[in-house]
């Protein structure tokens, strides 16, 4: 305890240093917008279709109002969301899944992108155009990466719109793109393929090409009024099954004419279209895998993949690093990392690194979180499997900037001399923690900051 007590003492003051006391730049304008988790399951993003101009959250995330049922008597402070400098010589576009996007400062519910900018000075900006519920192909049939003038009058605007010659563009999707998972929840919107279907006729069984890789090809756009075969198939003669074709046109026209369909590219093509658009505009692409789920072995020691998490062999976090090898793209490996962090815990802890279902509880951090878990009074209804708490966020984004400062010192390149060029602008030695809740044991809080070379005080 004195060797944590001394830990927490040396590294009390980031956010006054790097300006974390102030407001995140967002794609949301409306601040009292907040995201809250649904009933569905933990497992899995999964929800029902809305509307693209609803701005709809994440696949297990839809918006709601502040009206949190967390004690109100709770101590603790409310943990703000840093502020993007605007004069910032370094601009870091952030594109990705509920994971990445920045919450409101009340919610326990954190994403790496919202506290990414605590590891820097004020000469990098980190943009945040994350969004939940997005998957590869959703981010770009709503205009998210490039310009599309049905979405001009939008509450966001495209990454293109903003993004220079020698900004940065970091790129991680795949919780939502995840097919493999055999609902047809998400299928329209938001599933990709990894790869061709097998021979077993099961959904979600995806094999690689000859060359023992997972295909990339170049995604086509499709009529909006064709919808998939094998969805058509699936719902043709089920009890509400002409509803949810139906439903499915809906959600397809809104797209306009034409979108990129679940049928129109695979998982790598889709991150490769990113990757080609940080090129063509002089910025520098960086693939980020997605980051681990809690999903443990019957052990409750080592994180696995499944159906709808990654893919049973985790096809589509193997899909991101094979594309980085191929088109010789830097790479951030976020789920080595997180799957490090969620072992150290193991599954006796690893919960505790973890979201609270609903998100619409807020409160204080970390006291409201500590008063809210388990307690069906206050309205908690489970613990998420998928998205971070403030604490899990802080020390993913952490481990983001730690990856960063090796690459940048290892000189490692991607294509045409791509490299990570602003390490004299990262924070030599961090003196915040985030508190993290008294759930977690201190041993277990010491063994993870010992994980970390570079931020460890």
């Amino acid at each position: 305890m004195k060797r944590f007590s001394a830990l927490a003492l040396c590294i009390v003051l980031i956010f006054a240093v790097v300006g974390c006391g102030k407001t995140v730049k967002t794609d949301e304008s409306d601040a009292s917008a907040i995201s809250s988790i649904s009933s569905a399951s933990s497992e899995a993003e999964s929800g029902s279709q809305l509307s693209v101009e609803e701005n709809s959250s994440d696949t297990s995330v839809s918006e709601k109002t502040d009206s949190g049922n967390a004690s109100s008597t709770s101590t603790g402070s409310i943990v703000p969301n840093p502020q993007t400098p605007t004069n910032a010589s370094v601009k870091i576009f952030l594109a990705g899944d509920s994971t990445v996007k920045t919450y409101d400062e009340k919610q326990y519910i954190g994403g790496w992108g919202q506290f990414l900018q605590c590891f820097f000075n004020d000469d990098v900006a980190v943009i945040n155009k994350a969004e939940g519920g997005r998957s590869t192909r959703s981010f770009i049939n709503e205009g998210r990466l490039f310009t599309m003038e049905k979405y001009a009058s939008a509450k966001y605007t495209s990454i293109e719109s903003e993004i220079s010659a020698g900004d940065y563009l970091f790129i991680q999707f795949g919780h939502n793109d995840d097919a493999t998972r055999t609902s047809y929840d998400t299928y329209i919107d938001r599933q990709v393929p990894v790869g061709e279907a097998d021979d077993s006729g099961v959904k979600g069984n995806f094999k690689k090409g000859a060359d023992g890789k997972f295909p990339t090809g170049t995604p086509v756009k499709k009529p909006t009024n064709e919808l998939p075969q094998e969805f058509v198939d699936f719902y043709t003669g089920r009890q509400n099954g002409e509803n949810e074709i139906n439903s499915a046109r809906q959600t397809a026209a809104k797209y306009g004419d034409e979108y990129y369909s679940y049928e129109s590219g695979y998982f790598k093509g889709y991150l490769k279209m990113y990757v080609d658009f940080a090129r063509e505009r002089g910025a520098i692409p960086v693939l980020v895998t997605p980051v681990a789920r809690v999903k443990f072995d019957s052990a409750g020691k080592t994180i696995i993949g499944a159906k709808g998490s990654h893919g049973v062999q985790l096809e589509y976090v193997e899909a991101v690093r094979e594309l980085a090898e191929e088109e010789n793209v830097l790479l951030i490996d976020a789920f080595a990392a997180t799957k490090e962090l969620l072992e150290t815990c193991e599954k006796a802890e690893a919960n505790y690194l973890m979201a609270l279902k609903p998100n619409s509880l807020t409160g204080n951090w970390p006291n409201g979180y500590d008063e809210t878990y388990g307690n069906s009074a206050a309205g908690y209804t489970g613990i998420e499997a998928t998205h971070y708490n403030k604490f899990g966020a802080y020390l993913t984004a952490a481990k983001i900037a730690e990856s960063l400062k090796a690459m940048a010192d290892s000189d490692a390149e991607g294509k045409a001399g791509e490299k990570i060029s602003f390490a004299f602008s990262m924070v030599a030695a961090p003196s915040f923690e985030m508190p993290s809740p008294s759930l977690l044991g201190s041993e277990t809080v010491e063994k993870l900051y010992g994980l970390y070379t570079w931020i460890k005080p």
